[in-house]
């Protein structure tokens, strides 16, 4: 019943036309009114045959009737499909921006391709529903009420035979509608899931040749295609005993009828006209049934399919309300920052005190997994947490459209998006930079001179970055954050995929970029880390110790195993 709850809800807040339904709901009992008118006029055509021979009136009233209904079938098919677009148009621009506009750690827990899944798969199936069921429902109903007072009226006892028949039948096919429920959720779930995947896997395809995973990657697919294969199978096995359920109603129907009436005819209790039409009213019962017996599977496909979207609108965004804060002169300050990911209890980042003095740089260091990509990410506040303040304001009063713009980071892995180096450079920038403006950050990255050889800002980029080098990817980000001009500027092994003359190169760019700003700088090369105001030890998610270089060196264990541990490094790709 919740499932049906919330695929109501899901149908308000699409803002269907309601004027556009009321049309189709009236096309479609125009549509039913045609198919009951039919059976009566072909019963009037009969007797009158029978007695005066053929009567032009009522064959054209015939036609009429079948015209009208046509048009009526064929005006309701396009309004009601026309409602099911904008119901997928609505839902997917609304749940798309609120998928936008969600936190992070929402997308830490699925894979990236399951909301597109969500958004794509399971809106078409209600659509569906809205587009093509409820054309069967609403003129089903009509149809089969509406021929059943009349069949009462024509001949009670051939009313009592059909309605055991019909009823015997639906009697049968209810059980196995109502199972269809969970297993159209289960399917459309799994089917999600294996979307997912296969974007993973063809993603990151390069990964899986080099690993030479690829017969692992084979029965990975395997497991989700058999389990699909299975449920699907099941479904199908379910659906198979609709038609021989609802066409054994008909045949059973049909015998009885033809049975009786030829008796209640030679008996004189009925003429062969009120036969033929009694007949021709069993079609209007029996189609509509097995009409409504798809209705029913279909809307328990849809109220799968609205669980699993009302899953997404349930979540909460990202607070977008806050005051306006400058970083322009002003320090961040970190005071008792204690931080785990979500779901997870391990402490991830603990510190106690520290500040980023304003137009200064601040290197961080430690091991992999010592805690600096977390904090990046709390700068970037992509999660949330306490402890974080500029001029005593916590960063989380901040609006957050405004921290961001006034951020600029270049991380490691530098992710590019498929398009040209112009898309990429103007992205999420609400005032365009002039072509220009685009060269001279492209030049101070050294990426001009490679971009001049190409198509220059309109050479494209293919899907994350395949046709361009790593170096270049860094390059590239490093003159979008040239572009943003930030206050401050997180700098995330900026330059850990570049040669040693384009870093040089780069880090004279970097130099001009790092003045008159806050900087905040990873690095696990020497030469970067010494320039630094102060140095920030980390390990384990915590402070070792906080100084300059030659401090570090004479009092931090730590440290000085660091820089052993790079100045051999630094020997070994001499040497190599």
């Amino acid at each position: 019943m919740n499932g049906y709850k919330q695929l109501w809800a899901l149908l308000q807040r699409s803002q269907l036309s309601h004027g556009l339904l009321l049309l189709g709901i009236v096309l479609v009992l125009l549509e039913s009114a045609s198919a009951v008118a039919f059976p009566y006029f072909t019963q009037q055509l009969v007797d009158q045959f029978a007695q005066d021979g053929i009567v032009w009136s009522w064959v054209w009233a015939l036609i009429i009737i079948l015209t009208l209904g046509s048009i009526a079938q064929g005006g309701a098919s396009y309004v009601l499909g026309k409602s099911g677009l904008r119901f997928v148009h609505n839902t997917r621009t609304r749940l798309h921006e609120k998928l936008i506009h969600l936190p992070v750690s929402e997308f830490d827990r699925t894979r990236a391709a399951e909301p597109a899944g969500r958004l794509v798969n399971d809106t078409n199936v209600i659509s569906g529903l809205v587009s093509q069921q409820v054309l069967v429902f609403v003129s089903g109903v009509t149809t089969l009420v509406a021929s059943l007072v009349i069949l009462w009226f024509i001949d009670a006892v051939l009313t009592v035979v059909l309605f055991g028949c019909v009823m015997g039948s639906f009697l049968c096919i209810l059980p196995l509608a109502g199972g269809l429920t969970k297993l159209s959720s289960q399917l459309q779930e799994g089917e999600a899931n294996f979307i997912a995947r296969l974007s993973e896997l063809f993603g990151n395809i390069r990964l899986l040749k080099s690993a030479g995973a690829e017969e692992q990657a084979i029965k990975m697919a395997e497991s989700d295609i058999n389990n699909l294969y299975a449920k699907s199978l099941t479904e199908t096995k379910i659906f198979s005993f609709f038609g021989p359920i609802v066409s054994l109603a008909v045949s059973v129907a049909m015998v009885s009828i033809l049975v009786v009436g030829a008796a209640r005819v030679s008996d004189g209790a009925i003429t062969m006209g009120a036969l033929v039409a009694f007949i021709l009213y069993l079609f209007n019962i029996v189609m509509p049934l097995a009409g409504l017996s798809a209705f029913v599977a279909e809307l328990n496909k849809a109220t799968g399919a609205a669980e699993r979207l009302s899953e997404i609108e349930n979540l909460d965004i990202e607070s977008k309300s806050g005051m306006q804060q400058s970083l322009s002169n002003q320090a961040v300050h970190i005071n008792n920052l204690c931080f785990h990911y979500p779901e997870e209890e391990q402490i991830a980042l603990q510190i106690d005190k520290l500040e980023l003095p304003v137009n200064s740089m601040t290197a961080v260091v430690g091991r992999s997994g010592a805690g600096k990509s977390t904090l990046f990410s709390l700068l970037n506040r992509f999660y949330p947490s306490s402890g974080i303040s500029i001029a005593e304001t916590p960063i989380e009063a901040i609006a957050l459209s405004e921290w961001r713009q006034q951020i600029a980071t270049v991380a490691q892995n530098a992710p590019v998006l498929a398009g040209t180096v112009r898309f990429n450079l103007c992205f999420g920038m609400e005032n365009k930079p002039e072509d220009k403006e685009l060269i001279a950050a492209l030049e101070d990255a050294q990426l001009w001179a490679y971009l001049e050889t190409q198509d220059g800002l309109d050479t494209m980029i293919e899907e994350q970055g395949t046709n361009i080098s790593g170096g270049q990817k860094q390059r590239l980000s490093i003159a979008c954050a040239i572009l943003r001009d930030p206050k401050l500027l997180i700098l995330d092994e900026a330059t850990s995929a570049l040669d040693a003359n384009t870093e040089k190169a780069v880090n004279n760019a970097l130099a001009k970029l790092q003045t008159k700003r806050t900087c905040l700088v990873a690095a696990h090369r020497l030469n970067t880390v010494i320039h630094a105001h102060q140095i920030v030890v980390l390990e384990k998610g915590k402070v070792v110790d906080i100084g300059c270089h030659n401090d570090l060196l004479e009092r931090c264990e730590h440290y000085r195993e660091l820089v052993e541990q790079q100045l051999l490094a630094e020997v070994s790709e001499q040497v190599a």
